[in-house]
Order: C-alpha cells, then structure tokens, then sequence
C-alpha cells in the first residue's frame, strides 16, 4: 500500500492507533479497586434496606415521631455513605472493566433518585408531623424502601456477576479453554 500524501499516512496511522486502542479497552480486566468499592457500596445498601424495611414497618404501627426521624436519620446516613462510595466508583470508572463501568453508571442515576425520595420523605415528615400513620407518608416511606431495594439489588447482582465472571476466567485458564483455546 502506497500513500501519496502525509495526512493519508497519518489517516491511517490514527485508524491503527484507535483500533489498538479500542481492542485494548475491550480486553481490560476487572479492576481490583473498583470490585472493593462495589462491595462496601453493597454492603451500604444492605444496611440502608434494612433500615428502610423498619422504618416501613413504623408506618403501620404506633411509632413515634422521634423513631420515625431517627431511622430516616439512618437511612440518610447510608444514602451519603454510598454516595461518598459512588463519587469514588465514579472517579476510578477510567480503570474499570466495562461490565464494571456498567455498574457504575446504573448505580448513579438510583442513587441521585433515592436521594431525592429520601429528601421528599423528611420534607413531608417535618410539614405534617401528625401524619406519620396516613397514606401519603407511607407512600413517601414505601418509595424510599423500593429505591433502596432497587439499588441493594442492582450493586448485588453487579457484584455476584463479577465473582462468577471471575470464577469462569480462573477455570477457563485452568484448563486452557475460551477465546484463545476455542479453536484448538
């Protein structure tokens, strides 16, 4: 192949340079970093589903108001908790494997919506105090607990399909089999 001109040499030079660069990006490993920040992140999240789980079950019963602000108190607590985790996911996404940034950017938006409930659930709290046992509230409270189910859910999943995707790569390289073995 013959070019004629330097921007055709350097056309082709920059399409070498970004498919190496993509195949790169595409066999990227599991970031070591980012598996631990998913794990506390899921270990947050379980301790906010549990706290949002009682918290639901103070709306069918005769808690307090003091009870019901302490627990969304803690539920405030792990929110911020993942969130600090979140801004550390967000800012090693460039190291993470692609199913890993998947993760990552699956678990913002959630966390920016639990966040958002979480905070309509204390405005509505501290506007009517005397209501904590009326359907509104326990709508606000049932929205906060399915948020919060949805995200412990989601940073699980993510962080079971990486144990098992790591288990798959162990015995595939164990026994000499998967893309580089299939054709042999």
């Amino acid at each position: 192949m013959r070019f004629t001109n330097r921007k055709g040499l350097y056309a082709v030079l920059m399409l070498l340079l970004l498919g190496a660069s993509q195949l790169a990006f595409s066999q990227r490993g599991d970031s070591e970093h980012v598996t631990k920040l998913l794990a506390d992140a899921k270990g947050q999240a379980a301790n906010a589903l549990e706290d949002a789980d009682l918290l639901k079950t103070y709306t069918r019963s005769k808690m307090s108001l003091p009870s019901h602000s302490a627990q969304i108190e803690k539920i405030r607590g792990h929110v911020n908790e993942i969130g600090r985790t979140v801004n550390d996911l967000k800012a090693a996404r460039g190291e993470a494997s692609p199913w890993q940034q998947q993760a990552i950017d699956r678990v913002d938006p959630i966390l920016q919506e639990m966040a958002d409930t979480l905070t309509a659930t204390i405005k509505h709290m501290n506007d009517n105090p005397t209501h904590i046992n009326m359907q509104p509230y326990q709508d606000y409270v049932g929205a906060t607990y399915d948020l919060t189910s949805r995200m412990a859910s989601i940073i699980n999943d993510f962080v079971e399909y990486g144990k098992k995707r790591t288990r798959v790569d162990e015995l595939e390289h164990k026994l000499e089999v998967g893309s580089a073995g299939a054709g042999h």
